[in-house]
């Protein structure tokens, strides 16, 4: 059986900004865990120099980026590849991955996740950054959010190295 679903504008106008320091996160569409034809959608931009969020991985769907402006480095796996202006990632699930800007270049992306509910994820991540919160908090989310923190001696030393 076919469902019909509405189409969902998302004006950017209207959408939440989230901000910490130097990088905004507009929220344009937050996913249903009820409905998997939902998706979820963000655009963040990230001053140079700046770190995402630590290596994690998903496990109910891919993650999808697409970069608007600038650059970003981002660990896929143990490798790190430089996305550029123009650029579409599709991380696997159970994919370890992070991202930071580099040094001479800020960044400018959409990143979409489908049929997950995640702006409670990404208010709560910007009171941990504030202290509002504890990362243990945060920690508790993981499987709810489907965001699972994971080790990534890769990612270290990649970003040590810059």
């Amino acid at each position: 059986m076919s469902i019909l679903h509405a189409p969902v504008p998302a004006r950017a106008g209207e959408a939440e900004l989230l901000g910490v320091e130097q990088v905004g996160m507009r929220l344009l569409a937050d996913g249903d865990p009820d409905d998997p034809h939902s998706v979820s959608a963000v655009r963040t931009t990230m001053a140079r120099g700046m770190d995402g969020p630590p290596p994690h991985t998903h496990v109910t769907g891919p993650e999808t980026f697409f970069m608007v402006e600038g650059r970003l480095h981002v660990l896929l796996g143990t490798e790190t590849t430089t996305l550029e202006a123009g650029d579409l990632l599709v991380v696997p699930p159970h994919t370890a991955h992070a991202f930071a800007t580099p040094d001479d270049s800020g960044a400018d992306f959409l990143f979409f996740m489908p049929g997950i509910a995640r702006f409670d994820y990404f208010r709560l991540g910007v009171k941990v950054h504030r202290g509002e919160e504890s990362m243990q908090a945060m920690l508790a989310t993981q499987d709810r959010y489907d965001n699972h923190l994971t080790d990534s001696p890769e990612w270290r030393r990649f970003r040590e190295a810059k």
